[in-house]
C-alpha cells in the first residue's frame, strides 16, 4: 500500500517573524477563518476559503471553496489568462477583461472615437470594497508591469518590483509571467489545481508555502 506524502503548511509573517507551521494530519485540510489552517485575524478571508485534499494517495490538489476574494497561486512559469482572470502583484488586485467593441446604432452608424489599435484585453485595478480603479488597454506583444517602468506602473506600491511581471498578448491569447520579482506574481485559481512542493499561495492578506515531503 502506497502511503501519502507528508505535507506541511508554512505561514509567512509579514513582519519577518518566525513562520507558523501546520502539518496536514488527514487526507483533507481546510483553510479559512475557521479552517484547520486558521487565518482568523484576516477580514478578507472567508470562514472556509480553500480545501486541500488528496485525490489519490500521492497527488495533492487545492480548490477555492469560499469565493469572494479567491485563492491565488504564485506563478513559476508562464500562465495563460482569459477574460475574468485575476492577478495579484504587490498590493494590487488586477482583473483581465476582454475588449468587445460597442455595437453599431440601429441604422448601422458606427461609434466614433480614438483609434483602438485592435486591442483585445484590458487590465482593471480593483480597489477595496469592490470599486474599480485605473484601467489599461494591453497592446499586442509584451506589456510590462512594474513600480517605475513599463506600460502598467504602481509608483506608490513598495511591494511591486521595478520590473515585476509581463503580460504578453498573442492574438486571442494572454500569457502572464513573473520577471524575477521579490514578492512574486499570483494568479487566481478557477478550478481544482495540483499542488507542487514549494508552491506559495495568497488568501486575503495571508501568504503561505506548502512543503511536500516523502511519504509518511
Amino acid at each position: 500500500m502506497r502511503l501519502r506524502p507528508a505535507v506541511t503548511f508554512h505561514v509567512v509573517r509579514a513582519d519577518g517573524g518566525p513562520e507558523v507551521t501546520v502539518p496536514m494530519r488527514a487526507d483533507v485540510l481546510t483553510c479559512g477563518k475557521k479552517g484547520d489552517l486558521a487565518l482568523h485575524l484576516d477580514p478578507f478571508v472567508a470562514s472556509t476559503q480553500a480545501r486541500f485534499a488528496f485525490a489519490d494517495k500521492h497527488r495533492l490538489a487545492v480548490e477555492d471553496v469560499g469565493g469572494g476574494n479567491g485563492v491565488f497561486l504564485r506563478v513559476r512559469r508562464e500562465h495563460e489568462l482569459s477574460g475574468g482572470g485575476e492577478l495579484r502583484v504587490g498590493r494590487q488586485r488586477l482583473v483581465v477583461e476582454s475588449v468587445v467593441p460597442s455595437a453599431p446604432a440601429p441604422d448601422g452608424t458606427l461609434i466614433w472615437g480614438s483609434p483602438d489599435n485592435d486591442y483585445r484585453f484590458k487590465l482593471v485595478q480593483m480597489l477595496e470594497g469592490g470599486l474599480r480603479g485605473s484601467a489599461w488597454l494591453l497592446k499586442d506583444g509584451d506589456n510590462y508591469l512594474g513600480r517605475n517602468a513599463g506600460e502598467v506602473t504602481f509608483p506608490s506600491d513598495a511591494f511591486v518590483s521595478s520590473r515585476h511581471a509581463c503580460l504578453r498578448v498573442q492574438g486571442k491569447r494572454l500569457v502572464a509571467r513573473d520577471l524575477g520579482s521579490s514578492n512574486g506574481t499570483f494568479v487566481r485559481l478557477v478550478a481544482p489545481t495540483l499542488v507542487e512542493d514549494g508552491d506559495h499561495f495568497l488568501i486575503g492578506r495571508e501568504l503561505f508555502r506548502v512543503q511536500i515531503g516523502r511519504p509518511a
